[in-house]
């Protein structure tokens, strides 16, 4: 570890009071894990842990932060979306970061900089009230539908950990202590991760070298369930900082290890088949490689390994680039950006015309419900949300494009399994499309299920059973194992409900958790194919959506001055400020063709890089 991990950072005479508002957080996470739905004893030990390694250290947290964004992700399980468990993590160790690191001692304030955060703050904090105004009440799935108005307090508390987490970095800069390496580490050990969850899943649904098939990875972002560039975005905005760590002078042991993970890396963006995802890898490599090549220790060296790592990306790029797949999805670039550019119209339209909506935006997270209501029948994306009535919850199914409501199982292959619905229908015709699948995110491998006729309507509820084969779902193969999840979706244009839901294999033994929505979505996870109602699937054009023009100027001077900044210290020597400005270039240029930060774990990456790299003072000798 760096010298600055092993320095501690003791907090001055005010640190009992922070002691016992640190101790208070921990015991409210510790409450919180009790109800989480999956396994709360191993995440509170993990918790634990790491709680007790940034009370030891608190440069730590910039390790353990970044490798938990992609990794620490059980979306598909817990079925949780507005608090999760990376929310109790990040509690967890700002409370024990804050309490062990000195305040800033007083200095020079930036005031440029200072303005453009508080910009993008109150831009954040107006449009969250656009969406909550006015007050929609709470329901019983309030903080569990993203297409409800709190969908805006998803969205935006990745704006007020991004905004804290720079805070806190502010502090512990000012004790000297090298934040931007520590956050690099962090992003190499998620980058190592995610890698690993790529190779995976590519083993499990398709194979290593099969690049004609068109299986598209997800890696563990759970975000990917609506769409989305998130494993790129990540990927790329992760390379630059394990390049900069691998160029020479680096020991040889840290070069060849690095090395094997970059090729790990080159393969998990080819394998995404994004191209996006290719022209933002290569724009983040050349930035590092010029910006290392200015440097003058060992310049014919690194002019070396750079020439060397452009050979490592052809090679592992061109097999993939070269597959039949790949090839299709470059031969329909043309028709792809059409098709973009006229949801961009669309969605530009779906602002209305009045001077608060453009100054402010239509709220923050508000897209996907605005799309819904303004798309003619035969566009819109199903939904769902959880009812009271009778006091019991019962889930309902909106008529739409396919949204599958899932929950991962375990099953045996060539099984006779009882499933047991309680439902109702407002009209004749009704279906529900059940199916067992081998299933991550996206993509369905082996399915096995039926279409169920629901031919009864009335306000009462009616039982069904029905035997389900699982077939070769679960059967072994040459492959890794794949997960299993019984998933449902509409299969007519008639809305139904669901009181419960339950699959029972032979014995009697039950399946599924919650089936009867009696902890809300709990242990509940939804996909949708439809990826366009959920995105505007491009950064401006979301910024002025949900900001108004008042946001994408904030954030688009937030973002201008961290470029300009980190550019003129990487030009002057400033290694650090050379691996953000490439990791928040390639973000940003992923960020072109896709929303990215409506998944809040990217929008606190994104303003926490562009805070850091607007926080560049002038490179001194040893930074160069």
């Amino acid at each position: 570890m760096p010298e600055s991990v092993h320095r501690p950072v003791l907090a001055d005479s005010a640190s009992p009071w922070r002691a016992s508002v640190a101790a208070t957080v921990v015991v409210a996470v510790g409450i919180w894990l009790l109800r989480f739905p999956v396994a709360p004893a191993v995440l509170g030990l993990c918790f634990t842990l790491a709680a007790l390694a940034v009370a030891w250290r608190p440069l730590l947290l910039w390790w353990l932060v970044p490798s938990a964004l992609p990794l620490l992700d059980l979306a598909p399980w817990s079925g949780r979306l507005f608090f999760d468990e990376f929310d109790a993590l990040l509690t967890v160790l700002m409370a024990m970061a804050w309490w062990r690191s000195r305040p800033a001692p007083p200095g020079p304030p930036d005031r440029l900089l200072q303005a453009a955060v508080t910009a993008v703050a109150l831009s954040f904090a107006a449009g969250t009230a656009r969406a909550l105004f006015p007050w929609p009440g709470i329901g019983p799935d309030a903080f569990a539908n993203p297409l409800g108005p709190f969908n805006a307090l998803r969205v935006a508390r990745g704006a007020v950990w991004g905004l804290l987490l720079w805070r806190l970095a502010c502090r512990q800069q000012a004790a000297k202590l090298d934040v931007r390496q520590a956050l690099g580490n962090g992003m190499v050990l998620g980058l190592m991760g995610t890698v690993l969850v790529i190779l995976w899943e590519r083993s499990a649904f398709t194979h290593l070298a099969d690049f004609n098939d068109s299986y598209r990875v997800a890696g563990p972002f759970s975000a990917m369930h609506t769409g989305g560039s998130y494993v790129e975005a990540f990927l790329v905005c992760s390379v630059p900082f394990l390049v900069a760590r691998i160029l020479p002078p680096a020991p040889l042991w840290r070069s060849t290890a690095g090395g094997v993970l970059l090729v790990g890396a080159l393969y998990g963006v080819a394998v995404t088949y994004s191209r996006g995802g290719y022209a933002a890898l290569v724009l983040g490599l050349a930035l590092v490689l010029v910006l290392a090549a200015r440097q003058r220790s060992h310049r014919r060296l690194r002019l070396g390994g750079g020439l060397a790592l452009a050979a490592v990306t052809a090679a592992v790029a061109a097999p993939v680039v070269m597959g039949t797949f790949a090839q299709s999805r470059l031969a329909t670039i043309g028709g792809d950006l059409e098709t973009r550019e006229t949801h961009w119209r669309q969605a530009y339209r779906l602002i209305d015309a009045d001077p608060m909506s453009w100054l402010l935006g239509m709220g923050v997270g508000r897209f996907p419900a605005v799309n819904l209501l303004n798309s003619p029948p035969e566009a819109r994306t199903a939904s769902y949300r959880l009812v009271q009535q009778d006091n019991r919850q019962h889930l309902r199914l909106g008529s739409g494009r396919a949204l599958y409501v899932e929950q991962m199982v375990v099953v045996q292959p060539y099984q006779r399994l009882r499933l047991h619905l309680r439902w109702r229908a407002a009209a004749p015709g009704a279906a529900l499309a059940v199916q067992l699948c081998e299933k991550w995110l996206l993509a369905s491998a082996t399915c096995s299920g039926d279409t169920l006729r629901l031919d009864r309507a009335g306000p009462d509820w009616a039982v069904l059973d029905h035997v389900i084969h699982s077939g070769e779902v679960g059967a072994v193969r040459s492959g890794l194992p794949r997960p299993v999840k019984l998933t449902f979706s509409l299969a007519a244009a008639v809305p139904v409900d669901l009181a419960s839901i339950q699959l029972e294999a032979p014995g009697g033994i039950r399946l599924l958790k919650n089936g009867d929505f009696v902890d809300g979505m709990d242990h509940w996870f939804f996909t949708s194919d439809h990826h366009l109602a959920w995105h505007t699937k491009t950064l401006p054009l979301a910024l002025l959506f949900d900001q108004g023009v008042a946001g994408l100027l904030a954030m688009g001077g937030l973002l201008a001055l961290g470029m300009v900044r980190a550019a003129r210290a990487a030009w002057q020597g400033d290694r650090g400020a050379a691996d953000l400005l490439a990791a928040l270039s390639a973000l940003t240029a992923v960020s072109a063709f896709d929303t990215v930060i409506d998944a809040p774990r990217f929008l606190t990456l994104w303003l926490l890089m562009c805070c850091l790299a607007a926080s560049q003072a002038e490179p001194t000798a040893a930074r160069r």
